[in-house]
């Protein structure tokens, strides 16, 4: 009896997976089928299971993050389902962009290109008086400057920004439209509120803009933020 042999290609990434099995499947990659591409990529892990493939972390998250997506999909009018599908098909087609560029440089590099070894530079680890005075004199003026006299902790602005909490706008979007879904109608004011950090509050005026682009929110003369019907309902 034959052996059963797989050829499997060998992909850089989650992302380039994905991509192939898009494009496989003629898929538009704008509004892509999670439960087709989910079946054929865990098929796809599981054949490398078999052959013994070592199977990067990042991949397996994939598989995690479209269960997930797909989970999303049996609940009636998911929000959340909408906007992760829109994120990954947007990492999708960014990654898309990528992979043509890499194409167009390979094809204009070939082995008539010149190319040397770094060479070693030689080392000083001794001052060597070739600095400007005046000019090294100015720029400690200039630092002097750039500090803050009153602060005793020379690293207390760059530590308020290193400790903020970066929150992403999809998190912002999704807030918005379960606010919606409860309600009808909220003032555009009401969506801020006073205690608000400045990065959520930066992520959730994205949010907004991006909502209104993408059409699911409109926003009246009257500044009443309300939810774009779809279909006509």
């Amino acid at each position: 009896m034959d052996k059963i042999s797989y050829k499997l290609e060998t992909f850089e990434g989650p992302l380039d997976l994905l991509l192939h099995l898009v494009n496989k499947n003629k898929l538009d990659i704008k509004d892509i089928k999670i439960s087709i591409l989910l079946d054929q990529y865990v098929e796809h892990i599981n054949r490398m299971e078999e052959l013994g493939v070592y199977i990067e972390s990042e991949f397996l998250n994939m598989v995690s993050r479209l269960i997930y997506i797909k989970t999303l999909s049996l609940l009636p009018k998911n929000e959340e389902e909408k906007v992760l599908k829109e994120e990954l098909s947007l990492e999708l087609t960014e990654y898309q962009k990528v992979k043509n560029m890499a194409k167009i440089i390979s094809q204009n590099i070939n082995f008539d290109s010149f190319s040397r070894s770094p060479e070693k530079i030689q080392v000083e680890y001794e001052f060597n008086n070739k600095i400007d005075l005046s000019k090294f004199v100015k720029s400690y003026v200039n630092l002097c400057r750039q500090a803050d006299p009153v602060s005793d902790k020379p690293n207390e602005k760059l530590d308020a920004i290193t400790s903020r909490k970066i929150v992403p706008v999809y998190l912002a979007a999704i807030s918005i439209l379960r606010k919606l879904k409860k309600f009808s109608s909220i003032k555009y004011s009401e969506i801020f509120t006073k205690v608000m950090p400045k990065s959520l509050l930066i992520a959730t005026f994205l949010a907004i803009l991006e909502l209104i682009k993408i059409k699911r929110i409109n926003i009246d003369s009257d500044y009443n933020c309300t939810r774009r019907k779809e279909n006509g309902m």
